[in-house]
């Protein structure tokens, strides 16, 4: 009975995405160590097309812990399932933005969705 219950905030939330949500391009950055040097690299993976939900932060009301969304360009939500990581690249319009933290929002154990602070780094 009470998986049901989540399921059904899982299914009102991607209501909620597919009325209000927006198409963005997520490019996955993978990451890889130099095995002379041990420098890190950082390369484009295969971009792909996901709907998410985009918000500038609030910046006159904190709900987050400090740090997690702390100084975000936009924090971005998506459903429990999407693939997001830190330092994915996702672009909006002509401005792409570099994934910081990708926090899962937790109801009783169950992740219900997860929110994302995006950073701009090209206009």
């Amino acid at each position: 009975m009470t998986l049901n219950l989540y399921i059904k905030m899982r299914d009102d939330f991607e209501k909620i995405l597919s009325k209000t949500g927006a198409l963005v391009t997520r490019i996955p950055v993978n990451k890889s160590l130099d095995s002379f040097a041990g420098a890190e690299t950082l390369s484009n993976g295969i971009s792909e097309i996901i709907l998410v939900s985009i918000a500038k932060e609030n910046t006159k009301w904190k709900v987050d812990k400090i740090g997690e969304m702390e100084n975000a360009d936009l924090v971005m939500y998506t459903k429990y399932n999407q693939e997001i990581n830190k330092n994915d690249k996702i672009t909006l319009d002509t401005r792409i933005y570099r994934v910081q933290n990708v926090l899962n929002n937790y109801e009783e154990g169950y992740v219900i969705f997860k929110k994302c602070a995006l950073y701009l780094i090209e206009w």
